[in-house]
């Protein structure tokens, strides 16, 4: 039952572009759970909604009445959300910016990580934070990467490493394993317990991997095609489920 209707809820987002819907763990958590490419995040009873160079907070207590709340100027050239426990971490084409939810009605400002322009999904746990960096695109970043930062500070959040990784897209943390999307060159899965010293655990091919959600031991990866689940309860051992194709 699971499974179905995670393919209901795929089959919506595989029409997208590079918003993915995101669910809430429960209707009182302030955690949301989403891919991270996504310009949009719920968090308990707030939606929150990234556009150009603003924040926007709307009620949605009432679904069928959703109410803006808050708009917040961010920056210029957002475009990606991520929510972990009561913080937004918003990317942009220049940087990270962290915003808290304390007061989910009025997200404020902590703390910001600027770098090179490049396109900037990011994910996030209670120390670190991982942003990619891809060439080649719009953005303009000259060299591939994946950014590790602490964020023990989140006032202050530092770069520790920046690992270099051929064309990374969106990304997904379970635990201490990073999956990172490569496009036609697959999925990396790495160990990041040690943010200092990650490790490369495998590359999965097949696909032409875009976005990552990893979701009570599944992770459920958009590609160009369709949306492919795998078994990640054991992540040293990552069993293929099925591949839902675009109707």
């Amino acid at each position: 039952m699971r499974y179905l209707l995670l393919f209901f809820t795929l089959i919506i987002l595989s029409s997208c572009d590079k918003a993915l819907v995101e669910s809430t763990n429960s209707a009182n958590s302030p955690n949301g759970t989403g891919g991270s490419l996504a310009r949009f995040t719920l968090a308990g009873n707030y939606l929150y909604v990234v556009e150009n160079t603003s924040l926007k907070t709307y009620d949605v207590s009432n679904a069928s009445n959703p109410i803006l709340k808050n708009t917040v100027q961010v920056g210029g050239s957002i475009e990606t959300i991520y929510p972990y426990k009561n913080t937004l971490f918003i990317g942009s084409q220049s940087g990270m910016f962290i915003y808290t939810i304390d007061n989910p009605a009025a997200p404020k400002y902590l703390g910001a990580a600027t770098h090179m322009r490049s396109c900037d999904p990011v994910v996030a746990n209670d120390t670190a934070a991982f942003v990619t960096l891809r060439s080649g695109s719009a953005c303009g970043s000259p060299a591939d990467g994946v950014y590790f930062y602490s964020i023990t500070d989140l006032l202050h959040p530092a770069l520790v490493l920046t690992l270099n990784l051929g064309t990374p897209y969106g990304l997904g943390l379970h635990d201490s394993t990073l999956f990172v999307c490569r496009g036609i060159n697959g999925l990396s899965v790495i160990n990041v317990h040690n943010i200092h010293a990650p490790v490369t655990m495998q590359t999965i091919t097949g696909s032409d991997f875009r976005d990552v959600i990893p979701f009570n031991g599944l992770l459920i990866c958009y590609v160009t095609d369709g949306i492919v689940l795998y078994d990640i309860s054991n992540v040293a051992n990552i069993k293929f489920i099925k591949k839902v194709l675009n109707s």
